[in-house]
């Protein structure tokens, strides 16, 4: 019979943004005697009848189900929003604080942690969150951005470094990749976001027409990241016929940041990432409509011209090398971002909801059949997805599938090498902590 604890779960949608953080913050909610479930959210689904308490710890507000789980998991309800970041330009926050919200109440939701005080000022006004605990802690993600975990992405820097020396790294934000797509997010965004898709699309155009012209001007590789809601295959026909152009999508962002010669983006919170760890980061055309007082402007190289990226990136200077650019990020964000110093955002977290009264749960056992039962459904979805990508190309590239979200799934073996390389930065001994793959897409964490 094994130990009852108390019971967090953490839901899992796109792997390269959030495995690695949320696997911190389960180190740290083990840490306070918690046993953590990461899951996809239809693995989640899978086993919400056999949980009688827990956190329920999502990433948004969650409209389809977040009632039954109320009632049937009696979940505290806990949201942190990575879609209410720094990236967002000051003039946009109240308006995408409201609409990200608008599905928040205090009968359903019980704590909603912020990016920092601002984020906490302007949700905490909306008349549907009196009630709710709103506090700002920061990221996890943020956390991993800080010099402590620097070193845990070291084999990984190296690796990509010898796959590809020195080259440079274009993150892409735009969320569309065509014509289709943009017309496709013109007819369902709500009329207050028009003008923000229509940017977005124009600043599309700006950065191809940048990078093919980079591509020929560097000897090196210039690697194009596509964000999660984009299609690889698009920029992949887009630079066909660019030698030194590869487009990649490989696992989490970070030692291809740390790797890079330089960083080229647009409007992404990879700026802040790049400003914390003394890369060069260059953003284009920023303009008065962009805000340049926006956060992740204020830690950029903003340029205007061909010739000032080059100079930014350091390729005007005889035979090249990294630039520097190291502005006081604590100082300039301070009243952004919580957790730049300090305390860890994901130990802050895991304090607080250490002081919820919760039952103590068994642990989750799942039967053979049911397990088998599982990973056939699964194994049939993702056919259905190969199918309809073979016969809808264009709609499948403007809407990413979950397969494309999650590409391995959650896994023990990825979150047992995450949990070797984090634990001994936060004081955790790796060899205590028990990883188990419960089934498929669900992995439980806790100290043995």
């Amino acid at each position: 019979m094994s130990l009852e604890k108390k019971t967090v779960i953490l839901t899992i949608e796109i792997a390269d943004r959030e495995i690695v953080p949320k696997t911190l913050l389960a180190l740290e909610l083990v840490k306070q005697g918690f046993r953590v479930y990461m899951g996809s959210f239809r693995a989640i689904h899978e086993i919400h009848k056999k949980i009688d308490s827990c956190v329920f710890f999502h990433k948004s507000s969650y409209r389809s189900r977040i009632k039954k789980y109320k009632k049937n998991m009696g979940a505290i309800v806990a949201v942190l929003d990575e879609e209410l970041g720094p990236a967002i330009v000051p003039s946009r926050m109240k308006g995408l604080c409201e609409d990200r919200c608008k599905a928040i109440n205090n009968e359903d939701y019980d704590y909603i942690f912020t990016l920092g005080e601002g984020y906490r000022k302007r949700i905490s006004e909306l008349p549907n969150v009196k009630g709710i605990k709103v506090l700002p802690y920061g990221w996890p993600r943020i956390d991993l951005w800080r010099r402590e975990f620097k070193g845990i992405y070291e084999y990984s820097v190296s690796d990509i470094k010898e796959r590809f020396g020195n080259y440079l790294l274009f993150i892409s934000s735009f969320g569309l990749t065509s014509k289709s797509a943009f017309e496709y997010q013109l007819s369902v965004c709500p009329e207050s976001e028009v003008a923000t898709v229509e940017r977005s699309y124009e600043a599309y155009k700006s950065y191809v027409s940048l990078l093919k012209r980079l591509a020929k001007n560097y000897s090196g590789k210039v690697i194009i990241r596509p964000h999660t809601s984009e299609s690889v295959e698009d920029w992949e026909k887009i630079f066909h016929d660019c030698e030194n152009v590869e487009v990649l999508r490989e696992g989490d962002v970070t030692p291809w940041l740390l790797g890079a010669f330089g960083v080229l983006t647009y409007r992404s919170t990879v700026a802040i990432q790049a400003a914390l760890n003394d890369i060069p980061v260059v953003q284009y055309k920023i303009n008065d409509v962009d805000e340049p007082s926006g956060a992740v402007y204020k830690v950029s190289n903003c340029a205007e011209t061909f010739e000032e990226v080059l100079s930014y990136l350091g390729l005007k200077q005889k035979g090249g090398g990294r630039n520097t650019y190291a502005p006081n990020v604590d100082e300039l964000l301070k009243d952004e971002i919580a957790s730049l110093s300090g305390s860890f955002s994901a130990s802050k977290i895991a304090e607080e909801l250490s002081l919820i009264s919760l039952i103590p749960q068994q642990e989750i056992k799942i039967s053979l059949l049911r397990q088998r039962a599982s990973k056939l459904w699964a194994r049939f979805k993702y056919f259905e997805y190969k199918l309809k990508k073979k016969l809808f190309p264009i709609h499948m590239s403007i809407r990413v599938s979950r397969f494309e979200k999650l590409p391995n799934g959650v896994k023990e073996n990825e979150i047992s090498q995450n949990i070797k390389a984090i634990a001994p930065v936060i004081g955790l001994d790796g060899a205590s902590i028990k990883c188990v793959q419960v089934m498929n897409d669900l992995v439980s964490v806790e100290v043995v």
